[in-house]
């Protein structure tokens, strides 16, 4: 288990060009930088929140609006009194467990609360994965036979929410397991993902605009159609260089939308791709390949 440090980290942040897109080489080869992502608390939490909140209001105002110098109506308010202090005492648990930023360090991940921090190391780690929808997240736990799906207990810090996309971190551990959402995921994406693997072939599972150079604003040269084979040669960030069957046409897409929706999808043995097995995660520690991949977003037509 990742153990409990103080705020701060006293190492300078990684950004901009120093920071290698695709793959975690600068953090290696600079163990004192650092990534910081900024969370961000989903509407549906916030509701619940607030909800919790006007409950424990609604009953301490009940409980001081009952009249004294009564044997029952002072056992009534001592009831109402008790419920409201559990209620506060819950919603303060609830807001001190959701994590406000996550680093990135070169051998760690740090999650940090309103006030405390807490690492954990990259080798207590089983799986961390980006999840669309809820059914994912007991696939997840049915894979590593947690909890109602086996013998092993975990506790998740963070809140359950519909909003996607939602990132999981599961580790070896009971209370080192992180359910949050950024700001950014697209960056979070490339950052913890191994790069692409240069010369094997994918397959689009949504039309991709092509384009003369690496940047947006190059010379749009055709758009690919969904389901159409090519091969990577070259990854910059989220943008790859591809070259089409036969070498007609060469050119610059983007694997990865704005949005955080998967373009590409890795041939896997002559089947059908699966959406999103494009570069797993660097830090699955087990399974075969398609139960680990990051990235499992829908995917749109036509994205940059």
């Amino acid at each position: 288990m990742g153990a409990v440090l103080p705020r701060g980290h006293g190492q300078a942040p990684l950004e901009g060009d120093d920071f290698l897109l695709g793959t975690c080489d600068a953090l290696v080869a600079n163990p004192e930088r650092y990534r910081v992502y900024e969370t961000v608390l989903p509407f549906d939490a916030k509701l619940l929140l607030a909800l919790h909140g006007f409950a424990v209001a609604v009953l301490a105002a009940a409980a001081f609006a009952v009249p004294g110098g009564n044997r029952v109506f002072d056992h009534v308010r001592d009831f109402l009194l008790g419920l409201s202090f559990i209620g506060a005492f819950w919603l303060a648990v609830l807001i001190l467990h959701i994590p406000r930023r996550v680093v990135r360090r070169s051998d760690a991940f740090v999650f940090d609360f309103l006030v405390i921090s807490r690492t954990v190391p990259l080798v207590d780690v089983l799986e961390l994965v980006v999840l669309r929808k809820g059914s994912h997240f007991l696939q997840l736990l049915q894979r590593w036979k947690v909890f109602p799906f086996g013998s092993r207990l975990h506790l998740f810090f963070g809140m359950r929410s519909s909003e996607v996309p939602r990132c999981v971190l599961l580790t070896r551990h009971f209370l080192g397991n992180f359910i949050f959402l950024l700001q950014d995921p697209v960056q979070f994406l490339l950052d913890n993902q191994n790069p692409l693997t240069l010369g094997a072939t994918y397959r689009t599972v949504s039309m991709a605009r092509m384009r003369e150079g690496e940047s947006l604003q190059s010379k749009a040269l055709l758009t690919i159609p969904r389901g159409r084979v090519l091969k990577v040669e070259e990854q910059l960030g989220r943008r790859v260089l591809v070259t089409l069957p036969g070498g007609t046409e060469r050119g610059w897409i983007s694997y990865i939308s704005t949005s955080g929706t998967m373009l590409l999808a890795r041939e896997q043995n002559g089947s059908e791709p699966i959406a999103g097995t494009v570069g797993a995660s660097e830090l699955s520690r087990g399974g075969d390949g398609s139960a680990v991949e990051m990235g499992l977003l829908l995917h749109a037509a036509g994205a940059e």
